[in-house]
């Protein structure tokens, strides 16, 4: 390179430098001309060694390089191929110099080499590309509008040449692109990449970009979802086959502070949604219009949101393609629907409502567009969305929806399942690991949220149904876990669970309903506090879900033989005062009026384990119309000591009597020659109880009735005495008699320990009166001399003193 030209690429004015690159031009040309292309080598290493990376010139001598490395590009026109590497590299250099001017004469000089070379740009586009990233976080206005002319040049030349420019270079296959590294090493090369070497590549253009999506810079956020959405616009590209490499970061991006990122992020991941929705309607219109194939469930699902204009509109685009002769892309892209699934279920943990409406409604479309993947994700899905019944309504909303529609495609799967092992044709593809499933559903049982709780319990319902009840067994672990679920705060969590316990209990021909009561009374046991919050509630579910009789019959079966005397006699009281309140056993009280051998079994069954409690047997007798037998108990009643408790149980039958369950009842009293054993029954109450509030409302009650006193104590003579003595009715009566005195015995047990644990800590000195007329129990009377050496070894010190000391001490 001549000196002249060399001094006037160094010289300090723009003016200068510009028309000495002008001069540079003319030669190179004329090299050119002459085909001498060592010498244009020379020029381009000349201007990268003395005027780029030089360190001793200025920042005039850089600035004479780069519009001089400009020059040489614009001379060399079409043949800047075989130069491109020499001449670009000086330039990427100079992006990361500290001068800002440096920065934007680069970004000059870029730009008309740029203009020259398009699609060789390619060769080194991933170089380009990060440097723009960094320009467009520049703080230097110029800067930034140099990189953003730049950046309007690079875009232009991949609409126009991305898919289909091939470089001339020889050996291109040898070329090493100088790219930035990056840790995603599993980026595929798509086949339209593959079939034929082009020198733009998304292959090697993802890895760089998804790394830079995790930027912070809002300037450099909204340069790269603008470059998104550039190259998604380019059909031959097939950039949506991508999408899982940069889900993520522009799922972040709707976190942004700056609003115009959210929107323009916003609009991109729609973008990207409703091409993924075409794609798949494409799919299964070329699969429903294959005789040999027969579209299944789950291709037919994405039909079930295709409206039928839309659906004509994809017939009309498909059928037209095959009859010209097409390319039909959407057929041919693959889209990794399980990646993307993966960060759309992440993102519904995030605390941003923003993210975590947007990750629910691609949820939403893919239980259509891939409802395999959504099953094989089923479990991290709920896991993740259930607990969103918490947030705010638009969110909760939104959840519950897919929530149910998740409910419909796992009943429908599982109802695949079982005609398939009907037909002994299991498709394994279609199974879904429940165990995990249910594990993942009893962990959301400890969540804090009522909503979520409730969502989970559904979710186990329904696929124990689905299972026909195979799914939980009494055995396992998790039921074990339910049965703790029982002390929760809110009754409709509370209820939902005796809704699966119950299921369970019944699945099996009802052989694991005792079982089941077993563990409950255990839990009554182990804290009285949860049988008085919950036993009501408890025992009305359970009759909601099981037929009543059932449920007391079992319970009667076991009451019956419980060591415990003190719950079972508490766990009789609260299913007798259930069975005279509660609607669910209105067809059990219905049963227990009328007479027959079946429900006279039903009676005797609850009799045995209501003798635990006289009051509640009292009850009995009188719900089932048994008068007589009522009257007769009262000769028991006479035998046992009555306490606060069964006084208090008295006070409550008082106010049962006046309730509507004993209408029929009160009727009766006004027939005494038909129901004479009632009177006395009611008579006999109304003398065990003390003069209060209750005794007056019986006694009043009775008072209306006018029947006379002779009317009501009818000798006994004119009675019939078959029930008194019929064994049947005998051997109830013993019954009560015999239990009723275990109650006593164990009842006053705690008393005696007292007492003689008492008599041994506190030792009694016997006066002289004593001592003198102590008789044993044989009658032998104890003389003093006995006593004094009793008193002896108790009280040594005493024994040893003088009568007279003894004597002032008594």
């Amino acid at each position: 390179m001549d000196n002249l030209i060399a001094h006037g690429l160094t010289h300090k004015l723009y003016d200068k430098r510009k028309s000495t690159a002008y001069e540079l031009e003319r030669v190179v040309r004329q090299y050119l001309e002459k085909d001498e292309t060592d010498k244009v080598q020379d020029v381009i290493n000349e201007l990268a060694d003395n005027f780029i990376y030089s360190p001793t010139k200025g920042s005039n001598a850089v600035f004479g390089g780069l519009i001089g490395l400009a020059a040489v590009a614009i001379a060399l026109g079409p043949k800047i191929d075989r130069y491109m590497e020499s001449i670009i590299m000086p330039v990427l250099y100079c992006f990361n110099d500290s001068d800002s001017k440096i920065r934007y004469y680069a970004c000059e000089s870029m730009y008309n080499i740029g203009k020259v070379a398009k699609g060789e740009v390619f060769r080194f586009f991933n170089l380009m590309f990060d440097v723009l990233c960094k320009l467009f976080a520049d703080t230097e206005i110029t800067v930034k509008n140099g990189a953003e002319l730049l950046d309007r040049l690079v875009k232009d030349i991949v609409i126009q040449q991305a898919s289909t420019y091939m470089s001339s270079v020889e050996n291109l296959d040898n070329f090493k692109d100088k790219t930035a590294t990056s840790s995603m090493q599993d980026v595929p090369v798509l086949s339209c990449e593959s079939s034929q070497m082009q020198t733009f590549s998304l292959a090697k253009l993802v890895p760089l970009l998804s790394e830079r999506l995790y930027v912070i810079n809002p300037n450099t956020r909204m340069f790269l979802v603008s470059w998104i959405r550039l190259l998604d616009s380019i059909p031959d590209l097939e950039f949506i086959s991508y999408l899982p490499y940069l889900l993520d970061g522009l799922m972040n991006y709707l976190s942004d502070p700056n609003e115009s990122i959210r929107i323009v992020t916003s609009n991109c991941l729609y973008d990207f949604l409703r091409e993924i929705q075409r794609i798949a309607k494409v799919k299964y219109h070329i699969l429903q219009r294959d005789e040999e194939s027969e579209p299944d469930f789950f291709n037919l699902m994405i039909r079930r949101v295709t409206s039928d204009s839309e659906m004509q509109e994809i017939s009309e685009y498909v059928e037209g393609s095959l009859k010209d002769g097409s390319f039909i892309l959407e057929a041919h892209i693959q889209i990794d629907c399980k990646k993307i699934l993966e960060i759309i279920v992440n993102h519904l943990g995030s605390p941003v409502p923003l993210i975590q409406e947007k990750a629910l409604k691609w949820l939403y479309e893919f239980i259509y567009i891939s409802p395999k993947d959504v099953l094989f994700l089923i479990s991290k899905i709920l896991e993740n969305l259930l607990p969103l019944m918490s947030k705010g309504e638009n969110i909760r909303q939104i959840a519950k929806e897919l929530s149910q529609n998740l409910v419909i495609l796992v009943s429908k799967v599982m109802d695949i399942e079982i005609s398939e092992l009907d037909t002994s044709q299991n498709d394994k593809s279609l199974s879904v690991d429940f165990h995990t499933l249910i594990e993942v559903l009893q962990k959301l049982l400890s969540n804090d949220n009522e909503e979520t709780r409730l969502c989970s319990l559904e979710w186990v319902l329904l696929l124990q149904r689905r299972a026909g009840g195979k799914l939980i067994c009494m055995h396992d672990t998790i039921f074990q876990t339910f049965l703790l679920q029982l002390s929760d705060p809110s009754d409709l969590v509370v209820s939902r669970i005796l809704e699966l316990l119950a299921y369970i209990a019944i699945s099996h021909k009802s052989e694991n309903l005792v079982p089941f009561l077993k563990y409950l009374l255990q839990m009554f046991s182990e804290d009285r506090k949860f049988m008085n919050s919950r036993g009501n509630l408890i025992i009305r579910q359970l009759c909601n879900h099981i037929e009543g009789e059932r449920v007391y019959t079992a319970f009667a079966s076991i009451l019956e033989v419980e060591e415990n005397l003190e719950l079972a006699s508490t766990m009789v009281e609260v299913l007798s005062n259930n069975l005279f309140t509660a609607p669910e056993l209105f067809d059990l009280r219905k049963k227990l009026k009328q007479s027959s051998l079946k429900l006279q079994n039903i009676f005797t069954t609850l009799y045995r384990a209501w003798c635990h409690n006289s009051v509640a047997v009292f009850a009995l007798c009188l719900l089932s119309q048994n008068y007589e037998h009522a009257a007769n108990l009262l000769t028991v009643f006479a035998e046992i000591e009555f306490n606060v408790d069964m006084l208090i149980q008295l006070d409550k039958l008082v106010q049962l009597i006046e309730s509507p369950v004993f209408t029929y009842m009160r009727l009766q009293l006004l027939e005494p020659e038909k129901y004479p054993y009632l009177h006395k029954a009611l008579y006999g109450i109304l003398m065990l109880l003390p003069q209060s509030s209750a005794f007056r409302t019986l006694r009043d009650r009775l008072q209306c009735t006018t029947v006379t006193k002779s009317s009501v104590l009818l000798p006994n003579e004119r009675i019939s005495r078959t029930r008194r003595d019929d064994p049947y009715w005998s051997d109830l009566l013993e019954r009560l008699r015999t239990v009723q005195l275990s109650h006593q015995n164990n009842y006053r047990e705690p008393i005696r320990a007292t007492k003689l644990a008492l008599a041994g800590a506190l030792p009694s000195v016997p006066t002289a009166t004593t001592i003198s007329t102590t008789t044993s129990a044989s009658g032998i009377t104890t003389t003093a001399s006995n006593s004094k050496d009793l008193i002896a070894n108790r009280f040594p010190h005493a024994a040893a003193a003088p009568p007279g000391t003894r004597k002032k001490s008594k």
